[in-house]
């Protein structure tokens, strides 16, 4: 397999490419957010230099909100339960268990909602 600056580019296009096409897609659905967006992109001086779309708040909250709700990689590895096992919302998990969180099913369990961070 190849590696090196090419191999990198080809492991992110997929999953950019995915969260383009959501990001698209629910754009399309709300053409309320086309414009407050495209507001918001008018409003800066360039568009090439980074830190000014860093700067705007609703594509910010766009960018994570599609990243939240549709994760372009939908699980990562599980871990194996710790020696001896492991108590999770009040269910024993014996040791040597494998673990799993996938983070669209996380991302939409109403129980986690109110204990998500901020994001600044």
């Amino acid at each position: 397999m190849r590696q090196g600056k090419d191999w990198h580019l080809n492991t992110s296009s997929d999953t950019t490419a995915t969260t383009l096409t959501c990001i698209f897609y629910h754009l399309a659905l709300f053409p309320r957010y086309q414009i407050k967006l495209r507001e918001e992109l008018r409003s800066i001086e360039s568009l090439q230099e980074f830190e000014n779309l860093q700067a705007l708040p609703l594509l910010r909250g766009i960018i994570l909100e599609t990243l939240r709700l549709f994760p372009p990689v939908p699980t990562a590895p599980g871990r194996l339960s710790p020696p001896g096992g492991i108590s999770i919302s009040g269910k024993h998990i014996p040791e040597g268990v494998a673990i799993f969180a996938p983070r669209y099913i996380i991302a939409r369990c109403r129980c986690l909602q109110n204990n998500l961070p901020a994001h600044n």
